[in-house]
């Protein structure tokens, strides 16, 4: 019986070394498993960190485009009172020209006209000065009469 007792305390014994090693095994391994679970953690703080910053960084990006949105809408309602200003002054010009060109059309007329009315004025000068000639030769005393 003492044989059989030793026996027994024999293999409590392997199997106490057996299940002490394998505590240290999952000792070990759950060592490691917390070393991961914190190396997850951070690696998942850092991921939340970074989805904060681009989320940050993308209502900057949504904001600066719907400004710059907004003042290429406002350059367009510039340009677009430009060209019709712009089709105005042609529109004026246009008619400054025409009306240039009746005035100098008008002018030549005129001045054609001051023209005849020049040579006739000349005319008329020249009968009223052969006319004044031929009274004067008429109503002057005759020095052979005399």
């Amino acid at each position: 019986m003492e044989n059989e007792l030793q026996n027994k305390i024999t293999e409590i014994s392997t199997q106490l070394q057996q299940c002490s090693k394998q505590q240290t095994l999952c000792m070990e391994e759950s060592l490691r498993y917390i070393q991961q679970r914190d190396g997850f953690n951070s690696k998942i703080n850092e991921l939340e960190n970074n989805k904060i910053r681009i989320s940050n960084d993308l209502s900057d990006y949504k904001e600066k485009l719907s400004k710059s949105e907004t003042k290429v809408n406002r350059t367009l309602v510039d340009v677009e009172l430009c060209k019709t200003e712009l089709q105005s002054l042609q529109n004026l010009q246009l008619s400054k020209s025409a009306t240039l060109e009746t005035l100098r059309l008008e002018k030549e007329t005129l001045s054609s006209q001051l023209d005849e009315r020049k040579l006739k004025i000349d005319e008329l000068e020249k009968e009223v000065l052969r006319l004044k000639a031929s009274m004067t030769t008429k109503s002057a005393p005759n020095p052979q009469n005399l």
